[in-house]
């Protein structure tokens, strides 16, 4: 039986919302499993929209202030339409409460048992929505770790629109962003035992996430851009790239002759599968250049030879795990084969802005996901202040975020000069509410500091879709 007078608040989107708003529909259980159930519910006050169900695990398996899988869920909370809405988090003295969006068509492996494997329109479209997750979570430094066919679910939109696909499953995602050195954060290798015999088909992950965990580490965004691909070859197939028997040796060269064979596919789509589905992590696709592949974008004008060999160049470095720097192509493709609008590379000043602005918005939120949860309501909240030391650590650090962001804002004039006067007074309003943490910082001044620049980096990523900067003439 439970006790909404003894449920107590998880800070998230909602936070307003109490327990007793929420009707849990016990009698249908969508999930039974050992850690955790999944049940209807139903939100009483309001129609949101959408159907909800209710994850509820042992406060013991899920710690409310410790718990990275929930500060991850409340981080994303509704922030964009391709990931699982997550509306409230609620935690009494024995369990935890987690309120979503409910997808009512299923995951994808359901989906292509009831359907059969979707046509190459779909798997396009449903590329597409899966990349833009992706990108998401890159931009707030979360790798996701576990793309397998049943984290991925489809919401139907009637007879006459195609179903679109949402991402959830983040109990394994990892924060993949180093704030000190600016740089991916590697991962331990998995023991080479724990490496399934199937060769993958039961978890999704590329070869190179298993080896010896002290010695060895492996990209978790290459990592993911692996089983990104190997899910697409699922929709279009209900397989897996290559066989659990397969030696090392020849995985490769199976998994060219099983793309290959998809001879209903274009000729785009076969070497999109390609590019992602390299054996060696150093010689596939980076990420930045998924949005950009012909498949994706319906200007197949700029050929596959040179969209791959652009980027085979800077990552061609023999056996080595670790993924050389991604360098784009100095040289555009002859005039002859593509119009200068689609074959111009960006100039040095935009790609800065932009790196700049994904890399201040990342180690923000990196920096988020790693300070302990303050809970409402008696909840531990003393359990999830920081000591008086890593107070005076995390001060350093986002004195340095500070600055970076008042000289962006204050350089953005010349950086774009059509930017409106309007615009950039906003934000210098904005950045001068940041306070300044010389000695030290606690919780809940980080919260809201944070909140703050997450707030202003938005605004500065909208401005560069919205207005055309100098670079652009």
């Amino acid at each position: 039986m439970i006790n909404a007078n003894s449920c107590q608040s998880l800070e998230s989107a909602s936070n307003k919302t109490v327990f007793s708003e929420y009707k849990i529909d016990q009698s249908t259980v969508y999930y039974s499993g050992p850690k955790h159930k999944i049940y209807s519910a139903k939100r009483t006050t309001a129609d949101l929209g959408m159907s909800i169900s209710v994850r509820v695990y042992n406060r013991s398996d899920q710690d409310p202030v410790s718990s990275l899988y929930l500060k991850i869920i409340r981080h994303l909370g509704r922030k964009h339409p391709y990931v699982v809405y997550s509306l409230d988090l609620f935690y009494d003295a024995e369990k935890v409460y987690i309120f979503q969006e409910y997808c009512t068509g299923g995951n994808l492996r359901q989906y292509l048992e009831k359907n059969g494997t979707t046509s190459e329109s779909l798997a396009v479209a449903w590329a597409k929505h899966l990349h833009q997750a992706l990108d998401f979570l890159g931009d707030q430094a979360i790798a996701h770790r576990d793309l397998v066919p049943e984290h991925l679910v489809v919401v139907p939109l009637g007879s006459a629109y195609n179903p679109y696909l949402k991402l959830t499953g983040f109990k394994k995602a990892v924060i993949y962003w180093n704030t000190n050195e600016h740089d991916v954060l590697y991962c331990p290798c998995l023991p080479a035992e724990q490496q399934p015999a199937d060769g993958g088909a039961s978890n999704y992950q590329p070869l190179e996430v298993y080896g010896n965990a002290t010695t060895e580490q492996f990209d978790p965004v290459q990592a993911d851009i692996w089983s990104y691909g190997a899910n697409i070859f699922f929709m279009l197939t209900k397989k897996y790239p290559f066989s659990g028997g397969t030696p090392v040796e020849g995985i490769e060269e199976e998994i060219r002759r099983n793309v290959a064979a998809l001879s209903a596919i274009s000729e785009h789509g076969r070497a999109f599968l390609t590019a992602l589905l390299r054996i060696n992590a150093n010689n596939r696709m980076p990420f930045d250049f998924v949005e950009k592949h012909p498949w994706l974008t319906g200007k197949p004008a700029v050929s596959n030879a040179y969209f791959l060999s652009s980027f085979n160049k800077s990552f061609f470095s023999g056996n080595c795990v670790q993924p050389a720097p991604v360098v784009l192509p100095s040289q555009s493709p002859p005039a002859a084969s593509a119009p200068a609008s689609q074959s111009a590379q960006p100039k040095p000043e935009q790609a800065a802005l932009n790196d700049l602005v994904r890399e201040l918005t990342a180690s923000v939120s990196a920096l988020s996901l790693r300070q302990p949860s303050r809970t409402t309501e008696g909840g531990g909240a003393a359990d999830g202040q920081l000591s008086e030391e890593e107070g005076k650590e995390l001060a350093a650090v986002i004195e340095t975020l500070r600055v970076k962001v008042v000289h962006l804002v204050h350089n953005l004039k010349t950086l774009i000069p059509s930017l409106p006067d309007a615009k950039r007074n906003e934000l210098l309003e904005d950045v001068a509410q940041l306070e300044t943490y010389s000695q030290s910082i606690t919780t809940e001044q980080f919260e809201k500091f944070s909140a703050m620049m997450l707030e202003i980096m938005a605004k500065i990523d909208k401005l560069l879709d919205e207005v055309k900067p100098s670079w652009a003439n």
